[in-house]
């Protein structure tokens, strides 16, 4: 079933439902009222009646004549009258074609103190009657009688009114429960064609400003729109991503071929042959090296594995000792301090492997961009929840213009940290992606320098007895 259908069959059920219920009670109460006001008036005149009656031969009584007197009825309406015996036999009668028996009417032998009320028909009429005691005469009872018909005839009355109004509230509730339907499913519609529009590949589509139902539809538009965005920037990135990533083994790839293709055009001797194979297995190393960093990126970027901790002191010595090679290679020294005394006690949530190559890769990082004979500086200290690593160099610091995409893959700013790097702007994504996925993160410090970098690797410190 259509959303439009569904919403107009539920409003209208539920209005309907309600105001049946509605009518019904009311007419109960409106009945219920009108029927304590005829047997206050009943029990009223009954009582007058008993009195004459009593004044009259016990064995052979004596009934007036009269008229009831019925609220809300201008004309006078006949009265029934009986007395019954201590054993419910009739004695004498007024009005009535065939007396009626105190059992028919529901009444026990032994009446209350104050009398009881009954419906009952004489000769095709509604009557409202009442029973009572005779006080001055033992054991008798004295039934008073009149029409009812006012009652019905007011409880018939509003039956039909609000027969009438609940055709007519059932129609308008169709009416206003089709239109408020039918604006709901097209914003729904409206949601669902841009969500297939996506889906066929235009990211540019967007809810935007043509929902304007209710407040929970809008929310979902904007919802969606962010979804959207959030997907198309993805898509973007990924593009990029691939695209530098087969630029980035292009070279490398071109570069092994041309020299195999060199090497073969002519005989040479087994050192030239050498020499091609070992910077054909240069080549090699490269694009190995290459494919590993964009495999650990890969795995970085998605969501967290098995919850884990690791001692602090141990993955910096493990992305020292890794590191230490190529700082010694460049003539390069790397200081370690450590302020702080229970450093040494101090773990840290995440893999003590992956936070090591993320903590190593800053530091190859800044040696990248140190020059002979300068330093690199890893300081380590503990402020609140957190475990900070600062990883500081005396390069040529990081440029304003380049602040803004320096943890992109394949990011590549301006020469001014070293005309010898070689990489392939991977090191520091790998390394924020690592830190992030342990709840950690990877920051420059844009206060510090030029000349100089300072990058800040932030842990989340594991708490005390918790699971290693």
């Amino acid at each position: 079933m259509r959303l439009r259908n569904r919403v107009t069959l539920a409003v209208t059920t539920v209005t309907v439902l309600t105001l049946a219920a509605a009518s019904v009670a009311t007419l109960l109460l409106v009945r219920r009222e009108e029927l304590l006001d005829l047997d206050r008036a009943l029990f009223a005149q009954a009582r007058l009646v008993s009195r004459l009656v009593s004044l009259t031969d016990p064995l052979h009584p004596v009934l007036t004549e009269g008229a009831a007197e019925v609220p809300e009825h201008y004309e006078p309406s006949t009265q029934y009258v009986a007395v019954y015996d201590d054993n419910g036999t009739p004695l004498a009668w007024q009005s009535f074609r065939v007396v009626p028996r105190l059992s028919e009417l529901g009444v026990r032998k032994h009446l209350p103190p104050d009398g009881a009320s009954a419906d009952l028909e004489e000769d095709g009429k509604s009557l409202r009657a009442i029973v009572i005691p005779m006080r001055r005469q033992p054991g008798y009872s004295l039934l008073y009688a009149a029409s009812r018909e006012e009652v019905d005839a007011d409880v018939v009355f509003l039956g039909r009114l609000y027969a009438i109004l609940l055709v007519v509230a059932s129609i308008l509730t169709i009416i206003v429960a089709r239109w408020f339907g039918r604006r709901l499913a097209s914003d729904v519609q409206e949601i669902a064609s841009i969500a297939r529009t996506v889906a066929q590949g235009d990211l540019g589509a967007r809810a935007g400003e043509r929902i304007r139902g209710s407040t929970e539809t809008r929310e979902l538009a904007a919802d969606l729109d962010h979804m959207i965005s959030q997907l198309s920037a993805l898509v973007v990135a990924q593009r990029t991503f691939i695209s530098h990533a087969a630029h980035e083994l292009m070279s490398p790839l071109a570069t092994l071929r041309g020299e195999l293709q060199l090497a073969l055009r002519r005989p040479r001797s087994v050192q030239e042959h050498e020499d091609v194979l070992k910077q054909a297995l240069d080549d090699v190393q490269s694009l190995v090296t290459l494919s590993e960093d964009l495999l650990t990126l890969a795995r970085a970027e998605t969501t967290a594995g098995a919850p884990a901790e690791t001692a602090l002191t141990d993955l910096i010595a493990d992305a020292t000792r890794a590191a230490k090679g190529g700082a010694i290679a460049r003539g390069v020294a790397i200081i370690e301090r450590r302020g702080e005394a229970n450093v040494q006690a101090t773990r840290v949530r995440g893999a003590r492997r992956e936070l090591s190559r993320a903590l190593r890769n800053l530091i190859d990082n800044a040696v990248s961009h140190s020059k002979t004979g300068q330093s690199v500086t890893i300081a380590v200290g503990l402020e609140g929840d957190e475990a900070r690593i600062v990883v500081e160099d005396e390069g040529p610091g990081v440029v304003p213009s380049d602040r803004q995409g320096i943890f992109e893959p394949f990011f590549r700013g301006a020469r001014e940290r070293g005309e010898s790097d070689q990489g392939v702007g991977l090191g520091l994504a790998i390394a924020r992606q690592i830190a992030r996925r342990s709840g950690g993160d990877v920051e420059l410090d844009a206060r510090f320098g030029p000349p100089g970098a300072r990058f800040v690797l932030l842990l989340s410190r594991a708490l005390p007895g918790a699971d290693t």
